[in-house]
């Protein structure tokens, strides 16, 4: 057993003695790569101490083999080399009681007897990372190298720490030298240039005045504008979108309107060419200032290049009504999302420091001879396959995109400008109500077409109905009862005047021979036919319909009270328990906000928030043999009033007596407990309990 004698260390073997002498006569390196574990025969109260000895070549008993992870030379002494390895918290279940190196041809090159200690396994309850020095007399140790797979080897804590100050004190210089250069990126070109080749940009800061009005100042820095002369050229950030037409003013000179370039020359803005937020170039050319900086008409694309900051991920450009290609170091890129007002895009995927980030936005291709919008929209409403109006048939009843079922239902003349248009109060029977419309009715109907002036089927109209009409003819039997009653081989027609006939097949005098009826039925006429449900076109685009359609909605979407249709917002919890609002909706969810109930013999209901959680609370105790006067003490409520008690009450059950005789006292009520006794003008034991009932909020 080791004690406080027992010498430890390590040492060369032969073997090792022999190698290192033939590396350092040859001057060839000599790789160390492993270490080896051994528990020298098993457990320390079973197996003697390990004796270290120069002639081994393997350990008493070997349980492990693991990479080193350091050779280095002692701080203490140069001649002794310190061989690290760690054992991580997954490998162990052993003693260590012998350790030995191994060169790259396999020799145990040294052997050493450490202290013995157990490495357990994480089964057992315990573990740990166990890291193992074994330092190893080489006295030169000129050619010794560490010879490892990076791929298994464990790292120490020291190790990585070391590592981690070597690796920022790297990057910090680098990147000191590279913020302190005058030109970090040359590839790029500097604004300087740009300025030097386009123009110089005068900055305007942020566009004040109104949306239609823009009003700016020269900022600090830029030079006094006296006057304002064809070349010269602004930038500024918007700060309002445009309502349509704008004009610019600059200080105390006179205003100028903003045009934008399209086929047929400069022309207003549209609303929506100013973004909030979005940077915008004016160009004034003599008479009026040209907008730039956003994708306008007459322009293929535009480029906008950054250079990435370490983690941006959002870059904010103008971009509305195009297609942005994005480009990562030059290579394009999908990962990325548009904010909703199209003046910021998005990575999934946050940059690098110094990425070299590009978007191409397209926008507003021209080509000669193209259609306008205006012309568009007259091409969907008569160049359509189905105009608006037309009537099909459909074998299932699902009505399809586009097309409503004739129904006779009442449609807004809002909703479906077109289709109104068209059919008008053709099917209107007084009812519709202002604004509103009625489909025609086809459901169960057959269609004939319209006579107009042919003569066929006068006196009618587009759109009437028509009641069944036509006769049908019927065919009868009957076997005469008796001779004699008709005449034979007869016609005998009815004196009411029904449009029925019997014909007698036989003699007079014949009995049992056949008799034929034949009638007309003039109460309709049906063939065999298919169900179909009539659909009618009743908008050309899956869209809504333009601005006009658009803006007859708005009475659709505004407030709606009890005498106006509209629309109604879902209160808020603070509404709803406010009770104020006339102008919101309650949901299920916020009707039962805060309500709850427990049924049983001793329970409560607690009434929702919006009814100030007003709470009632009950219980029972069981009757039991007690003097007429008896204190109940307290008892626990089911629960704690929210905010305070407001009252109880109490009643004594199954008194003997009479009840004028037995009576229950409340003593006291807090949020969470009452107490109760019994009052008695009997002095007597007897059966009873008690009720009680209490209320709070």
């Amino acid at each position: 057993m080791a004690n406080s004698t027992t010498q430890f260390g390590g040492f060369l073997t032969n073997i090792g003695v022999a190698q290192q002498a033939n590396s350092a006569a040859l001057g060839v390196p000599w790789n160390i790569g492993f270490m080896l574990i051994g528990d020298a025969g098993g457990e320390p109260s079973q197996a003697p101490d390990p004796t270290p000895k120069p002639t081994q070549v393997a350990l008493v008993r070997q349980v492990h083999r693991m990479q080193l992870n350091a050779l280095y030379p002692s701080p203490a002494d140069p001649a002794v080399l310190v061989a690290e390895a760690v054992l991580p918290p997954e490998v162990g279940g052993f003693w260590i009681r012998e350790l030995g190196l191994e060169d790259s041809a396999g020799n145990m090159i040294a052997v050493a007897a450490p202290a013995p200690s157990y490495k357990p396994l994480l089964t057992q309850g315990s573990g740990r990372t166990q890291t193992i020095r074994m330092h190893v007399v080489f006295g030169n140790v000129a050619n010794i190298t560490l010879k490892i797979d990076p791929s298994i080897v464990l790292a120490t804590r020291d190790y990585v720490d070391k590592a981690r100050e070597v690796t920022e004190l790297y990057v910090r210089n680098q990147l000191k030298a590279h913020t302190d250069a005058a030109d970090p990126h040359p590839q790029y070109l500097l604004r300087s240039s740009v300025a030097a080749d386009a123009g110089r940009l005068s900055w305007l800061g942020t566009a004040g005045g109104t949306a239609g009005a823009l009003t700016f100042s020269m900022v600090s820095g830029e030079p006094k504008l006296s006057a304002l002369a064809a070349g010269q050229r602004f930038q500024f950030v918007a700060a309002l979108a445009n309502p349509g037409a704008v004009t610019a003013k600059i200080g105390t000179l006179a205003a100028k309107a903003i045009k934008k370039a399209t086929d047929s020359g400069l022309v207003d803005l549209d609303p929506g060419d100013i973004k909030p937020g979005a940077l915008y170039d004016l160009n004034y050319d003599g008479a009026v200032f040209q907008l730039g900086g956003g994708v306008g008409g007459g322009k293929a694309f535009e480029r906008f290049s950054f250079t990435a900051s370490a983690g941006q991920s959002q870059f904010a450009f103008p971009h509305a009504g195009a297609s942005v290609i994005a480009l990562r170091n030059g290579r394009e890129v999908r990962d990325f999302s548009s904010n909703a007002d199209f003046t910021k895009v998005t990575f999934g995927i946050p940059c690098e420091i110094d990425e070299a980030v590009e978007f191409l936005v397209f926008g507003s291709f021209k080509v000669s001879g193209a259609y306008t919008k205006a012309e568009v929209d007259a091409l969907l409403k008569t160049a359509s396959a189905l105009p608006v109006g037309s009537m099909l048939p459909f074998p299932a009843g699902v009505v399809p995109p586009g097309f409503l079922e004739t129904d006779g239902s009442i449609r807004s003349i809002a909703a479906y400008p077109d289709l109104a248009a068209y059919v008008g109060t053709t099917f209107n029977v007084g009812n519709e109500g202002a604004g509103n419309f009625r489909l025609p009715d086809t459901r169960g109907e057959f269609l004939r077409g319209w006579d107009h002036g042919r003569g066929i089927d006068t006196g009618r109209g587009v759109g009437s109905y028509q009641t069944a009409a036509g006769p049908v003819l019927g065919i009868d039997s009957r076997i005469s009862s008796a001779a004699g009653t008709i005449p034979p081989y007869s016609v005998t027609v009815p004196a009411d005047g029904s449009k029925t006939a019997w014909l007698n097949t036989g003699d007079a005098n014949s009995s049992g021979d056949v008799d034929l009826k034949f009638s007309l039925d003039s109460s309709g006429v049906r063939p065999r036919n298919l169900a179909v449900m009539w659909c009618i076109k009743a908008w050309n685009a899956p869209v809504n319909q333009g601005n006009i359609d658009v803006a007859a909605l708005v009475a659709l979407s505004a407030q709606a009270t009890e005498a106006i249709q509209g629309t109604l917002k879902i209160a808020s919890d603070d509404q709803v328990v406010e009770g104020s609002d006339n102008k919101t909706a309650v949901s299920p969810r916020k009707l039962r906000l805060g309500f709850n109930v427990s049924w049983g013999a001793n329970g409560f209901l607690v009434c929702p928030t919006w009814l100030g959680g007003l709470t009632f609370q009950w219980g029972v105790i069981a009757e039991a043999a007690r003097f007429s006067e008896f204190d109940y003490g307290t008892v626990a409520l089911p629960i704690a009033f929210p905010r305070a008690p407001l009252f109880a009450t109490c009643q004594v059950t199954g008194q003997a007596a009479s009840p004028a005789d037995s009576f229950g006292v409340l003593k006291a009520i807090t949020a969470t407990a009452i107490s109760l006794m019994a009052g008695s003008n009997l002095q007597t034991t007897h059966t009873h309990g008690m009720r009680w009932f209490a209320v709070g909020y």
